[in-house]
């Protein structure tokens, strides 16, 4: 009697791969399928969120265009604002220095009838004057006695001057920082 001879079955080969065999290409698909289902459902998501990010933002554009005119508006009257302080700045700064008539009216109340004025220079600050005068130190002690004047020094030498017989003069003085309308008035 001849040997009998094995053959290999194909159910064995099939049940050494577990028996998922003819299956697996099926499950890739699936898994394929599902996983471009989730990208597809993701992607649609973002567009969502960006569309309505889009319209947030074309919103808040168009808010800020309705309020850009009436910014731009407040802003310059703003401007004119802080530029009528600065004029009501300078327009202070000059009231409290005497204008050239009160000057001149102090002046002529205390200088003596022997003293006459060659120069007067009005200034921010104070006044500078130069002249002659029969006794020109005793000129300090008449503007001490000023509303307007303060602080009278001579700013240069006295210099007798023969052809007029007077002593020839410069000072200068500042004016008081604190001067009431009764103080000016008062003679």
């Amino acid at each position: 009697m001849a040997p009998a001879r094995r053959t290999r079955r194909p159910a064995a080969r099939c049940c050494r791969s577990g028996g998922a065999g003819p299956a697996r290409p099926a499950a890739g698909r699936a898994a394929l399928g599902l996983g471009a289902a989730c990208l597809a459902l993701a992607l649609t998501g973002f567009c969502g969120l960006a569309g309505r990010q889009a319209a947030l933002i074309g919103a808040l554009e168009a808010q800020m265009a309705a309020m850009d005119a009436p910014a731009r508006g407040s802003a310059e009257r703003l401007r004119s604002v802080y530029g009528l302080i600065g004029a009501a700045g300078e327009l202070a700064r000059l009231r409290e220095a005497p204008g050239v008539v009160a000057v001149w009216e102090e002046l002529a109340r205390l200088l003596p009838a022997t003293t006459y004025l060659t120069e007067i220079q009005v200034t921010g600050a104070g006044v500078e004057l130069s002249g002659y005068s029969e006794a020109a130190a005793e000129l300090i002690a008449r503007l001490q006695g000023s509303h307007l004047l303060q602080n009278p020094t001579l700013s240069g030498p006295i210099v007798f001057d023969k052809a007029r017989a007077r002593e020839r003069f410069a000072l200068r003085a500042t004016f008081r920082q604190t001067r009431l309308p009764e103080e000016i008035l008062t003679p």
